[in-house]
């Protein structure tokens, strides 16, 4: 979870998760110690107070960081995605792969890692793949526009084989990247790189393959 570490710092969570751990812990002490037979029912529910407080002030803000960090901008891009697709174009999703996306557009996503065998794999996929509720299909030569929708992570566009494709970055969310690609440039790249020695992988049985 990109970022987690120092939002939770400073969140103050774990200052008040420290202090309910310190009252329970004060009065499990004042219960062992205390003269009779045993704490009695009172006692132990007295002992179980600032744990019931701990999962309010404590577990409740930190599942809101986590979505915060990790669901809230993958719920932006999916919305966008579907807000902004062109009829035929792909979703694809490169680098971190999260089938989140899948579940938030309803519509079939196409994830590839980030290597340069994934870039050859996704162009080969997106003309000849078939699979239930989505057909691949050749660019179209007679149109100007043949682009697919991309969701692309900061260290995956970093990487040399996928820098240079010109998209057309139509939103941001948090590591996030929305992509406007023509599929052109991710064949002519493909096509560069296949020259070098990379073949395409994806129709060998893969069955844990999104």
């Amino acid at each position: 979870i990109p970022g987690f570490g120092k939002e939770l710092l400073e969140s103050g969570v774990l200052i008040r998760a420290a202090i309910c751990f310190t009252i329970s812990s004060f009065f499990g002490i004042i219960l062992l110690f205390r003269p009779g037979p045993g704490p009695g029912p009172g006692g132990l529910l007295i002992l179980q107070v600032p744990l019931a407080i701990f999962h309010l002030i404590v577990l409740l803000p930190m599942f809101d960081l986590v979505d915060k960090l990790r669901q809230f901008p993958l719920r932006q891009a999916s919305d966008l995605l579907v807000q902004s697709q062109r009829p035929g174009e792909a979703f694809i999703m490169i680098g971190i792969n999260k089938p989140s996306i899948h579940f938030y557009t309803g519509q079939v996503v196409l994830y590839e890692g980030n290597t340069a065998r994934n870039l050859v794999n996704l162009t080969d996929r997106l003309g000849i793949e078939k699979r239930q509720g989505w057909s691949g299909k050749s660019i179209d030569r007679t149109k100007i526009n043949n682009t697919a929708l991309v969701v692309i992570d900061d260290k995956t566009s970093a990487l040399s084989h996928w820098k240079g494709l010109e998209p057309n970055v139509i939103g941001k969310f948090g590591i996030y990247n929305v992509w406007r690609l023509e599929r052109r440039r991710l064949e002519k790249r493909a096509i560069e790189l296949i020259v070098g020695g990379v073949k395409p992988n994806w129709r060998l049985p893969k069955p844990e393959r999104f």
